[in-house]
């Protein structure tokens, strides 16, 4: 139960949150803005690993797996990315398969059940959101979905 409302809070409060995020980077300007979410971001996701690190029943395989999805979003970030707003994908999509997980899923099929939702998620803003809608399906963002359901697993 608590996927599924994770899920449809994903689909129902997108424009919501966009226009919140909006509203901030006019106030702020987007400079400002942009380098307050980045280090928001970095700070989340280095206290993540250090959660990795430090948990009582860690392995080397975890360890291993977590070094692995920082090595692949460094060149993901700076291939991938517009603006640091979209590092918003990592957590969101790594509740969701974290929250899968939680159910009584296996492990594959919680990223492969998150990262589908997250294609389902970027399929639904192309056809039914109203504003702000690119004219293609992003695909960027449905790899970044899939790389935070990683995360969500580690």
């Amino acid at each position: 139960m608590a996927a599924a409302a994770a899920f449809a809070a994903d689909l129902f409060l997108h424009l919501p949150i966009t226009d919140m995020f909006d509203g901030l980077a006019a106030r702020l300007g987007f400079f400002l803005y942009d380098r307050i979410l980045e280090s928001a971001f970095a700070l989340l996701g280095a206290a993540t690993l250090i959660v990795v690190a430090t948990w009582r029943k860690r392995s080397r395989l975890l360890l291993l797996a977590a070094a692995l999805l920082v090595a692949v979003t460094v060149p993901v970030e700076r291939l991938l990315l517009v603006s640091s707003v979209e590092n918003i994908h990592y957590p969101q999509y790594a509740l969701l398969a974290f929250l899968l997980g939680c159910s009584g899923l296996s492990t594959e099929a919680s990223w492969l059940g998150a990262t589908g939702l997250g294609a389902l998620d970027e399929g639904y803003q192309y056809l039914f959101l109203p504003r702000g809608r690119p004219t293609y399906l992003d695909w960027n963002d449905i790899v970044l979905n899939a790389i935070g359901a990683g995360f969500g697993i580690v």
